[in-house]
């Protein structure tokens, strides 16, 4: 079984010969199979895919209201929102994330941070720019944590893609993720369930 999201793009059920009884499941082009996506989006993303391809469709809403109730009500570690960057040898100004979360690296661990050198971080909540909410994660808050940014722009954008073989469960899920944002962003430090 394979579903062909665009070019390049694909997850796949693929059987082993001889005898076929035995499979691996491949990925490629996925956001959500990305290094810098936060570890509670990569597993999100596995369990559909697992769902999709085993025809168990019923269970991805329930999967999917499970982890957004668990980001509503921060039930998650840092280590499982944290999202890591690497820092490149081609920027320009102080103003990309890049440059910011090296400096506070630095500063923090008084060791310089090198080319290639990989950084995790969150997202605290605030105003301003994204690089101005960046913060390492040894750094971090986990009640500062940035939950509306976590559902609306990294788990969404990724989890959309792999339900649009389904408008069903596709507009159910849009809705889902629209009521979890509104309560993340009034939440007050209540537990929130999202029926």
């Amino acid at each position: 079984m394979v579903y062909f999201f665009k070019k390049k793009h694909y997850v796949a059920l693929e059987y082993i010969a001889p005898k076929l009884d035995k499979f691996v499941i491949t990925t490629s082009g996925l956001a959500i199979r990305k290094q810098d996506r936060p570890l509670i989006v990569r597993e999100l993303g596995d369990k559909i895919v697992n769902a999709l391809l085993f025809q168990k469709e019923g269970t991805i809403i329930p999967l999917i209201k499970e982890t957004l109730e668990r980001l509503v009500n921060r039930k998650f570690s840092l280590a499982e929102v944290s999202t890591s960057i690497s820092i490149a040898d081609e920027y320009a100004g102080d103003n990309y994330i890049q440059v910011t979360l090296a400096k506070l690296v630095e500063a923090y661990t008084g060791v310089p941070v090198t080319t290639g050198s990989r950084i995790s971080y969150v997202i605290h909540e605030g105003h301003g720019k994204l690089y101005e909410r960046g913060v390492p994660l040894e750094q971090a808050d986990l009640a500062r944590v940035d939950v509306v940014y976590l559902i609306a722009n990294l788990l969404e954008r990724s989890i959309l893609v792999l339900l649009e073989f389904n408008p069903g469960i596709l507009m159910q899920c849009r809705q889902i993720i629209a009521k979890a944002i509104r309560t993340a962003s009034t939440n007050a430090d209540g537990m929130q369930r999202l029926v």
